[in-house]
């Protein structure tokens, strides 16, 4: 979820003092932070697509090659070589912003705990009474519906949601919509009509106990040895991940330049 910690607006007295008391509210509770009032943040105006069409134009300027709906293949063996189906994919460096499962087995350091998540994102257009002031992000917690995010956005000066849904086999995607529709009533978004466009499944992999974490800490140590740079996995947050990539790839590029 990329929850840092939980605010309970009505309990902020009681949680200032929990949070002195023990180091554990303290993780896992938070309170605002006035600091971090004014950050931005930035989507795409006219949507991802647009976007990574223009970084793939980028890319084939400057003749990097780019595999696209790629099943790879890891043999670990000493060094790992990497495989788009029978072609062998010749490398000086890897950045693996992929999942680290498979990565971790083949290179030895084990398997990992970690859970698979199964979900579904659904894609609407929708017409709403208000214009869209700015893009918000709702976490939801329900013992009764499996939608865990509500995503309202405009695009292209459309109005447009995405619910991120667990998926079961089950699952009412008609009653799980409508319950995402009532909390957006409730925060002050009137939704009059909406018109289904898509869904996309996808796998996603937590980091679940402290064994996953010393292993994922085993390889991030290791990472020159296997010519490997991993994608910031302990990292919450994009730019923290984008930073700790250039960080270790300067690393590894000044440790060739001096031997």
């Amino acid at each position: 979820m990329n929850t840092g910690r939980i605010y309970f607006p009505n309990d902020k007295n009681q949680i200032i003092e929990l949070k002195k008391e023990s180091n554990i509210a303290d993780e896992i509770l938070g309170v605002p932070n006035n600091n971090y009032s004014n950050e931005m943040y930035c989507v795409p105006k006219l949507g991802f697509k647009d976007f990574f069409e223009k970084i793939e134009t980028f890319f084939k300027k400057k003749k990097i090659k780019i595999y696209l709906n790629s099943n790879i293949t890891i043999l670990g063996n000493g060094k790992i070589r990497l495989f788009n189906k029978s072609d062998e994919l010749k490398y000086d460096h890897i950045v693996w912003c992929a999942n680290p499962v498979l990565l971790l087995k083949k290179t030895k350091i084990g398997n990992l705990d970690n859970p698979v998540l199964v979900c579904t994102t659904v894609f609407l257009d929708i017409e709403i009474e208000e214009s869209i002031v700015e893009n918000k992000y709702i976490q939801i917690f329900s013992k009764k519906f499996n939608l865990f995010r509500i995503f309202i956005y405009e695009l292209n000066k459309k109005a447009k949601l995405s619910l991120e849904i667990f998926q079961d086999k089950k699952i009412d995607m008609k009653a799980e919509i409508e319950f995402a529709i009532k909390i957006l009533h409730k925060m002050g978004f009137s939704i009059k009509k909406y018109i289904y466009i898509n869904k996309r499944k996808e796998f996603r992999h937590m980091l679940f106990t402290l064994n996953d974490l010393n292993k994922i800490k085993n390889f991030e140590n290791k990472q020159s040895e296997f010519q490997i740079t991993p994608g910031g996995w302990l990292e919450i947050g994009r730019e923290n991940k984008v930073n700790y990539i250039i960080k270790n790839i300067n690393k590894y590029i000044n440790r060739n330049e001096t031997n």
